[in-house]
């Protein structure tokens, strides 16, 4: 089987996403498992210098696609990233990358008025009206987004 003119180097299908991946010449490209289209907007390129795609593995739920290639490369790759937010009057805070809080206002055509780096991948967090919490099992923390006159600090 071939990706236009190059061969397919590894394949490997999740049916809980409904994808399927497939890897030829250092490029991943996902279709859809209904309509075997290839989903255009999803695509992993891999840089030369790691050879040859061997062997692609997804996660049972799809999270994490794992590749191997022919110079000894191991590479994770996360596939859906966690969806949370929480929302205080016309506010809300999202998690806008794994390690990262932006709050919007959603008053405001959802202008960015806060961000805030983490030292985690948080599970869960909470909007308050000057402080966001973020946490993973049993420990939290607290950043201060907003000062008392109402302006955001970060």
């Amino acid at each position: 089987m071939q990706v236009g003119n190059a061969p397919i180097e590894a394949i490997n299908v999740n049916e809980s996403l409904g994808k399927l991946a497939v890897a030829s010449q250092g490029v991943i490209r996902f279709y859809g498992l209904e309509d075997w289209q290839e989903i255009v907007t999803e695509k992993i390129e891999i840089t030369r210098g790691c050879g040859k795609i061997t062997k692609l593995h997804w996660t049972k739920d799809g999270s994490i696609l794992t590749v191997t290639t022919q110079n000894g490369y191991f590479l994770g790759f996360l596939t859906v990233i966690p969806n949370l937010s929480s929302c205080f009057d016309t506010y809300a805070a999202i998690l806008s990358s794994l390690t990262e809080i932006s709050v919007v206002d959603c008053a405001k055509n959802n202008m960015v008025v806060a961000k805030a780096e983490l030292k985690i991948e948080p599970t869960f967090m909470n909007l308050g009206p000057l402080h966001f919490a973020v946490g993973i099992n049993s420990s939290i923390w607290y950043y201060k987004w907003r000062n008392d006159m109402g302006k955001a600090s970060m």
